[in-house]
């Protein structure tokens, strides 16, 4: 706000230096009116409306992000029933990342710990579907763990 008065200050001064430096006088005042317009418009956008209603987030925004999450949902369960190469795909990496969040075990530190703590938490059979080092190109097209192996990972994810 202030920076905005200031510049506005200064349009003025300036607007009024060139009209005195042009040598006929009668468009001083236009000019500086002018200036002064622009300056108050810009003051009264800047403070904003008192009068009118705060803006309130529309339900469709609220809908629509509704909408997404659940498509995303659903994505991800249908990814779950899927194939191995699905399951590889797109749920290993996102399982992974949130194991390594949630432990704060790293891959790249210590990958022996990493694996250790991976199979301490999960068991050595769901754990083989958390590791991201368990991809297989070779067994794509077999059935993926299902969602009660996903469900299961989640909810130790989320007892940690």
């Amino acid at each position: 706000m202030k920076r905005l008065v200031v510049l506005g200050i200064c349009l003025m001064v300036g607007v009024e230096l060139l009209a005195l430096i042009v040598q006929d006088r009668r468009f001083v005042l236009a000019a500086a009116g002018v200036a002064l317009g622009l300056v108050l418009l810009n003051i009264r956008r800047a403070l904003g409306h008192p009068n009118e209603p705060p803006v309130e987030p529309g339900s469709d925004d609220l809908g629509e992000s509704l909408r997404r999450w659940l498509a995303n949902t659903e994505t991800t369960i249908r990814w779950s029933e899927s194939t191995r190469s699905d399951w590889d795909r797109h749920l290993r990496p996102m399982l992974a990342r949130r194991y390594e969040l949630t432990t704060g075990q790293r891959q790249a530190k210590d990958p022996a710990a990493f694996r250790a703590t991976g199979e301490m938490l999960f068991g050595s059979e769901l754990w083989e579907w958390v590791n991201p080092n368990n991809v297989e190109r070779v067994a794509a097209s077999q059935p993926g763990p299902g969602r009660a192996a996903f469900e299961e990972i989640l909810r130790r994810l989320e007892q940690i």
